[in-house]
């Protein structure tokens, strides 16, 4: 499928931006971006393919995941996740079985703290059941990454749908 997403053109001092977007099977998707800017009589090529992460999880949210219920995974901000983008796909594997799921990720959510995030999302997205909703706290985390670590990167809710 070739789509073109916009174009707009106008007077001198307006930007003219085209997008094209390649996507077969939906596991490749490669966005080109042309944007011409006539006021200052000079062509930018931007040129970004999408990436593909691998991320382990554990069975309960890989199962909420593919379930639907889970749309939103948390992670530490860190070199790794830093690196993912709105668009991307991430291959998750299952620790118990190394079963896998691919996602698209959607939307990237970035907090300093899990207190900021937790105050900001929706925590039922996030992998809590609604009769745990309000026993959620950002102290949860600590399982996963420690106070160190928390302090040292930001964090980040990495929205998904199943793709």
């Amino acid at each position: 499928m070739n789509s073109v997403n916009s174009f707009d053109s106008g007077s001198k001092s307006d930007i003219m931006y085209l997008v094209v977007t390649i996507d077969q099977r939906n596991y490749t998707h490669i966005c080109f971006h042309l944007i011409y800017a006539v006021k200052y009589r000079m062509m930018i090529f931007e040129w970004r393919d999408t990436m593909t992460h691998y991320m382990n999880l554990a069975s309960l949210p890989f199962e909420q995941i593919k379930s639907g219920t889970k749309t939103i995974e948390l992670r530490l901000y860190d070199e790794k996740r830093q690196a993912v983008s709105e668009g991307d796909t991430i291959i998750f594997t299952n620790l118990a079985d190394n079963r896998q799921i691919t996602v698209r990720v959607i939307k990237l959510h970035i907090f300093d703290t899990f207190i900021e995030l937790y105050r900001s999302l929706p925590l039922n997205k996030c992998g809590y059941a609604e009769q745990d909703l309000d026993s959620a706290s950002p102290d949860d985390m600590l399982t996963y990454y420690s106070k160190e670590k928390q302090e040292r990167y930001k964090v980040v809710g990495i929205e998904i749908e199943v793709i």
